[in-house]
């Protein structure tokens, strides 16, 4: 195997990884979302509750606050804050790559306002004989640079998923353990 074999197939991992990450977060997104669909009841058992105790009233507050935090953790996980190549360091290495692979300088960000309007087509910044004639004058040398500069950036996507995708989680633990504490309330004092 050759080092642009190589990288090509540790690209291929990583974004096979990265998907895997992403349906875990969106397991766990519609796990968190269960409780919605029961809110007629669930309030109905918080308010038997609220009246028993005032401690209870702190309880489900925490409970809550627990649940928006797993909540943005996993919707973060899923949706880029940032740019991966920003997290890059050259380390004074003069040619940076393109990011042709990926090819994301070819059209403006999104702004805000952009992303919500469903009729905005991004204007391209980049000619097609302009990206020809990159292509024609890649080396080996250049491919291989990319490559690396794609597969360092998909390592950085990848852990930032499992980071938040692991916080999610161990906040959605305290989360199911404090409603469980919560539920078998309701049902003792009912």
């Amino acid at each position: 195997m050759n080092q642009e074999e190589l990288l090509r197939e540790s690209i291929s991992d990583t974004q096979l990884t990265v998907r895997a990450i992403d349906v875990k977060a969106g397991f766990f997104l519609v796990f968190l979302c269960l409780p919605l669909s029961q809110m007629d009841k669930i309030t109905t058992g918080l308010h038997i509750l609220i009246k028993h105790h005032d401690f209870w009233l702190l309880l489900i507050i925490f409970d809550f606050i627990l649940w928006t935090i797993s909540l943005l953790l996993l919707v973060f996980s899923v949706f880029p804050l940032n740019n991966p190549k920003d997290s890059i360091d050259f380390d004074g290495y003069q040619n940076h790559p393109k990011g042709f692979f990926f090819g994301g300088y070819l059209f403006p960000k999104l702004g805000f306002w952009s992303a919500l309007n469903i009729l905005h087509i991004p204007k391209t910044s980049t000619k097609f004989v302009q990206e020809k004639n990159y292509v024609d004058s890649l080396t080996a040398g250049n491919i291989k640079d990319e490559l690396l500069f794609e597969r360092i950036k998909l390592i950085s996507i990848r852990d930032l998923k499992i980071k938040r995708l692991q916080k999610a989680l161990f906040t959605t633990v305290f989360w199911v353990v404090i409603s469980f504490v919560i539920w078998l309330a309701v049902i003792i004092l009912k």
